[in-house]
């Protein structure tokens, strides 16, 4: 998976993130019903309303899933990289612009935009590396792993299919 790939999943998950409405804390009852009309003014479309994104399906929680845990693959010592990657990660549902931008990131940690940029990539160089050294590890797995045992439907089929395999009769013959 190309670098390009990767920021493209871990911004998607950020979005998926942001999308989910997640509340901390004791909430204040409110109900699902739209605001009544107090005022004619405030009729028909006259107020400016704030758009929420739909909530996310089960596929994107769980492609969201698979891609935070990829920042996982950062060693815990550059917990830095860790930071930058993710909070570059949270991009808006609805506008799709990153929450954090490269400045405001720099003043978070104190250090220059430029060097924080350099870091996320790094970051994200991390993260592909980890990636295709999991992808090698699954392709060793598969090599060393015995053929799974399928179950006989049909008996006569079955001996049939053995047959042939093994060259033991033609065809025609069984």
């Amino acid at each position: 998976m190309s670098p390009d790939d990767i920021i493209a999943r871990l911004e998607a998950a950020g979005a998926t993130l942001l999308a989910l409405r997640i509340a901390i804390g004791p909430q204040e009852p409110r109900s699902g019903l739209p605001e009544p009309v107090r005022e004619v003014s405030a009729s028909y479309g006259w107020s400016k309303a704030t758009p929420r994104p739909a909530t996310p399906c089960a596929a994107a929680i769980d492609a969201m899933d698979e891609a935070l845990s990829w920042v996982g693959l950062i060693p815990a010592d550059r917990y830095v990289l860790r930071r930058i990657v993710n909070a570059r990660a949270l991009v808006s549902p609805t506008t799709q612009r990153h929450l954090y931008t490269w400045s405001r990131i720099a003043a978070l940690i104190g250090a220059d935009r430029k060097a924080v940029a350099r870091w996320h990539a790094q970051g994200i160089s991390i993260i592909a590396r980890g990636l295709e050294h999991q992808a090698q590890q699954r392709g060793q797995q598969r090599r060393h792993r015995p053929h799974p045992v399928r179950p006989v439907l049909h008996r006569a089929l079955a001996d049939r299919h053995a047959a042939q395999r093994l060259h033991l009769a033609p065809e025609r013959c069984l």
